[in-house]
């Protein structure tokens, strides 16, 4: 039996740290919101008894009572090892999110406290994989603070970092493999990358937050050396420096512009799946900016790009009315061919040339469609849609001219649109960026008076069901599913 007093001594200290970090976890572990059992959420032990009987045997030793103190200390070391095993298992279910979530909701929690945990994480029996996604946030919680709205190291140099984290780790992860020397240089060129990212399209693009834990997760055992938990630390204190400082100038363009195009009225213009976002859904989208990175990491990156599309399209709206003189959304287009009364002009072409096509074609009474060949697509035409092609809208009543008039402008958005995506696509190998976007603006134009037509055509079809017109009505709730149906297609 050890008697020796330091020997005595060193136990106690030892069962003291252990403590103070199994209080710790008490304090929260139950408060993060993991699914526990009934079993799983009865320790199986009462920490204020650890805690009392540490009380007295740091009394005791002070006396020479050596067989007592030992006796103690034995008590004392059991109760420590099944309440740290007990936590290794419900810790099982702490996930990274589940972790972060919890510290994002309550930011007045003690560093030293975060600190404990990480430490139990550290010296842990059995490591999992998502302990390193752990470890990872809480160290860089620990060591960066936020200054000016953006995040830095506490500490006053790397060496610095490594020995606050030396402490932490158990006895057998502290030394240096000697292949760590390329772990750290990884880190090292990843982080100058990082530095010269200088758009935040290139930064989401890049797919550096996704790249960064790729090469945590790649250091396998290495992971847990204090250099290299230093080095990931500084790896997020750039990578949230680079977000933060990129996010928030684009963020604040968000909602310039949004609220701009509010101002005046404007219509946001669309591509791909219609009019999902709207200037006013991008101002609510802007002011939840402090929510972009607290969710799952798929919903992460979901949300980023839903921010990088709202960012794009009011970019190519604010170009197309030519409400950004300083050119600040990075889209130079041609304004001479965006002209609006040149493009409402080539729509009224569209209706005569396909009229004229139509007068060309062969009759064919029996066919309940008739296909046209356009320059670079074909074009299918309902029969109601080609008769209208063919009326004049100056007859007739009301509701029969202007059904007549939305037909056959439904009819020339479809072919303006097809033709114009297909130049599009042809030219994005061979023509300069502007001239693209001088397209691509086309193609919104007629994309958004599509859109204008369909509504259009929805009032006029309920009017139509109204007066008991059904075949009318029906009609032109099939030429408004077609129209839009075009829509939904575009791909950009």
């Amino acid at each position: 039996m050890e008697t020796n007093p330091q020997t005595l001594v060193k136990r106690y200290n030892d069962y003291a740290r252990r403590f103070k970090i199994i209080y710790a976890l008490s304090k929260h572990y139950f408060a993060i919101g993991m699914e526990l059992s009934a079993e799983e959420s009865n320790p199986p032990t009462d920490l204020n008894q650890i805690y009392g009987k540490l009380n007295i045997i740091r009394k005791m030793m002070e006396q020479p009572a050596p067989s007592q103190s030992i006796s103690l200390l034995d008590e004392i070391e059991y109760a420590l090892n099944s309440t740290w095993q007990w936590f290794e298992l419900i810790d099982r279910k702490l996930t990274p999110f589940l972790l972060r979530a919890y510290c994002e909701n309550n930011k007045d929690n003690a560093i030293e406290h975060l600190l404990l945990i990480a430490q139990f994480l550290l010296n842990k029996n059995e490591k999992l994989e998502i302990d390193q996604g752990k470890i990872d946030y809480l160290l860089t919680q620990c060591f960066c603070i936020e200054t000016d709205g953006l995040p830095r190291l506490r500490v006053a140099s790397e060496q610095s970092l490594r020995e606050e984290i030396l402490k932490l780790l158990p006895d057998y992860l502290r030394y240096d493999h000697p292949s760590l020397a390329i772990n750290l240089e990884q880190c090292d060129a990843f982080i100058r990358e990082l530095m010269g990212v200088s758009d935040f399209d290139d930064l989401i693009s890049g797919d550096y937050i996704n790249k960064g834990r790729q090469l945590k997760n790649s250091f396998g055992t290495h992971f847990y050396n204090a250099n290299v938990l230093a080095k990931c630390v500084q790896v997020n204190a750039v990578l949230r420096q680079k977000f933060s400082q990129l996010y928030r100038a684009e963020n604040e363009k968000i909602r310039q512009f949004s609220q701009l195009l509010v101002n005046t009225g404007m219509d946001l213009v669309q591509t791909g799946q219609g009019g999902e976002i709207t200037a006013e859904s991008a101002i609510e989208f802007s002011n939840k900016s402090d929510q972009m990175m607290q969710a799952e990491y798929g919903d992460n990156s979901e949300r980023l790009r839903t921010f990088v599309k709202i960012r794009e399209t009011l970019d190519k709206t604010i170009a197309f009315y030519g409400l950004d003189p300083q050119h600040s959304s990075g889209n130079i287009i041609d304004r001479d061919l965006l002209n609006e009364k040149r493009l409402a002009i080539k729509i009224s072409e569209r209706c005569g040339r396909l009229r004229d096509i139509i007068k060309s074609l062969p009759e064919r009474p029996n066919a309940s469609v008739q296909v046209v060949e356009l320059e670079n697509s074909r074009l299918i035409l309902s029969n109601w849609e080609k008769d209208a092609l063919l009326q004049n809208n100056d007859t007739g009543d009301t509701d029969t001219r202007f059904s007549i008039d939305l037909l056959g402008r439904s009819a020339a958005l479809i072919a303006e649109i097809n033709e114009s995506y297909v130049a599009y696509r042809a030219a994005q190998a061979s023509t300069a960026p502007n001239m693209l976007d001088t397209q691509l603006m086309t193609i919104n134009y007629f994309i958004m008076q599509a859109h204008q037509t369909a509504d259009e055509l929805e009032k006029l079809t309920n009017r139509m069901r109204e007066l008991g017109r059904i075949e009318k009505a029906c009609d032109l709730s099939a030429t408004r599913h077609k129209l839009l149906d075009t829509c939904w297609k575009i791909k950009i």
